[in-house]
């Protein structure tokens, strides 16, 4: 599962003891991805860094959201331990059909898959577009297409069911 978090959230709460005192203790926990967006993760690397480096021992993983939106430094993402690039859904809708956004989706992948992460591409709301991410290796994927964002409420009751 993952989860939209701002920068600021993270600093105002201890999130390592907060990770660590409520996540769940079933060795089959499939862990969690906290996404935050490229240009917050920007304005303080150093402290992203500390947070992905404390995360990653609970099995929480950062995501870069956005990839591609903002002006990122390219040397700055080599510094950083996340799990995944998200691209960003202007480059991500149309890549069947616009030869720039396809261009530019590939690139990413690759750069994404060197190092060492996964890439996730926002915003695929066609079938060709789908297709051409797959072709093109993109790991996971987030749009109309594939679904719908859930409210809390919604996810609560859904665990809920499962659970009975």
């Amino acid at each position: 599962m993952s989860v939209n978090v701002p920068m600021s959230a993270l600093i105002k709460v201890s999130i390592t003891s907060l990770v660590r005192d409520n996540r769940p203790s079933s060795p089959n926990w499939p862990g969690l991805i906290l996404e935050i967006g490229e240009d917050q993760i920007l304005r303080d690397i150093p402290l992203a860094h500390e947070l992905a480096t404390e995360l990653r021992i609970y099995n929480i993983h950062l995501a870069i959201d956005r990839f591609g939106a903002g002006i990122s430094s390219l040397a700055h993402l080599q510094e950083l331990p996340f799990a995944e690039l998200k691209l960003d859904r202007r480059f991500v809708a149309g890549c069947a059909e616009n030869d720039t956004s396809a261009r530019f989706c590939q690139a990413g992948i690759q750069l994404t898959h060197r190092l060492g992460c996964k890439a996730v591409a926002v915003g695929i709301d066609c079938p060709k577009d789908l297709e051409t991410l797959t072709r093109m290796g993109c790991d996971m994927g987030q749009g109309t297409l594939l679904g719908t964002a859930i409210t809390k409420e919604k996810l609560i009751a859904t665990r809920r069911d499962r659970l009975i």
